[in-house]
């Protein structure tokens, strides 16, 4: 099986192995007593997940960046900021707009959906529709309520949940190393 970038190229076994080793790391340090916070080790899963997704924007002019977004109270602060300050993904500037529930969420390509947008859920999902966002939450019953992909710190270790069937609709492609390394939902 080949594993492919955001631009359709076959990644080479050292991206391959990039990517068990960073995801290796998060989770092994989330599940030690560490000085890696919670909001730490989400942060470089959202990093990671967005080099291993594919979406289907065949003219995506690289100087273009991805958007971040960020819907609701914001649980990342200055980290988020601080870990992704000049970083691209796939050639592309990466950038992180915080934004309410009644913001244009769908120019976002990756949209991380915080507690306090838990109440908008519902309308949240049905304005995106079939749009290329890759949704992320470490809301409870995010992948059962249609998300794409749930985050969160089970027993002190960072796991993650995908619901393919939701990536699938929206032509979003994750690596099928990230599938492998998902829990069941």
């Amino acid at each position: 099986m080949e594993v492919v970038d955001s631009t359709g190229h076959a990644l080479g076994r050292l991206a391959l192995l990039t990517l068990a080793w960073g995801l290796c790391i998060l989770v092994a340090a989330s599940s030690l007593a560490s000085p890696l916070s919670e909001k730490d080790a989400k942060t470089g899963f959202l990093y990671h997940l967005a080099w291993y997704t594919r979406w289907p924007l065949p003219d995506w002019d690289p100087e273009h960046p991805l958007v971040l977004g960020i819907v609701g109270t914001d649980p990342f602060g200055p980290a988020l900021d601080a870990l992704l300050a000049d970083k691209r993904v796939q050639r592309h500037p990466l950038v992180v707009w915080r934004m309410q529930p009644q913001d244009d969420i769908r120019r976002c390509h990756l949209l991380f959906i915080a507690l306090g947008a838990a109440p908008h859920l519902a309308a949240i999902l049905d304005t995106l529709g079939d749009a290329p966002v890759l949704t992320v939450s470490d809301l409870p019953g995010f992948t059962q309520a249609g998300g794409m992909v749930y985050v969160g710190i089970v027993e002190r270790r960072l796991v993650f949940q995908v619901n393919q069937p939701a990536v699938q609709r929206t032509g979003l492609h994750l690596s099928s190393q990230v599938l492998k390394l998902a829990k069941a939902p």
